[in-house]
């Protein structure tokens, strides 16, 4: 009988202390601003599926880099290169945005997944006025 005190016990102090380190999240605004700094500091980024946002695929066009005359690992190696520099490009652009918690990364062999939190309107990231123009000129000379 005391083996089933001491596990309920345990299992209490358990679950206080996740709703507890938990609630932060939950509060309004108004009232996590009376609580102390330090229990408010402790929050959890909250992603896509909770908070809500928007999911770009952006897709590298390889017959428009005029890689014709390459070989296949020549052009291989050219689309990597090509893709990488996407990639750096496309964070740059979004973190001098001040966007909260961007993620960028490569999709596939020629794709670039972007997925922002807390943006509800993604033509306001693309398009020919958004942070990423849908069509880029890359020049690129050996």
């Amino acid at each position: 009988m005391k083996s089933l005190q001491t596990r309920a016990i345990v299992y209490g102090l358990v679950i206080l202390l996740g709703v507890l380190s938990a609630l932060p999240n939950l509060l309004p605004k108004s009232i996590s601003e009376a609580l102390p700094s330090w229990y408010t500091t402790n929050q959890l980024a909250l992603g896509l599926d909770l908070r809500g946002g928007s999911h770009l695929l952006l897709n590298v066009d390889a017959a428009d880099l005029g890689f014709e005359a390459l070989s296949s690992a020549e052009r291989a190696a050219a689309l990597d290169d090509v893709i990488e520099r996407s990639l750096e490009m496309v964070r740059r652009r979004l973190d001098e945005t001040g966007l909260t918690d961007p993620t960028v990364t490569r999709q596939g062999e020629d794709g670039i997944l972007v997925q922002l939190p807390g943006v509800d309107d993604p033509s306001r990231i693309r398009g020919s006025d958004g942070i990423l123009e849908i069509s880029a000129k890359v020049e690129i000379s050996y």
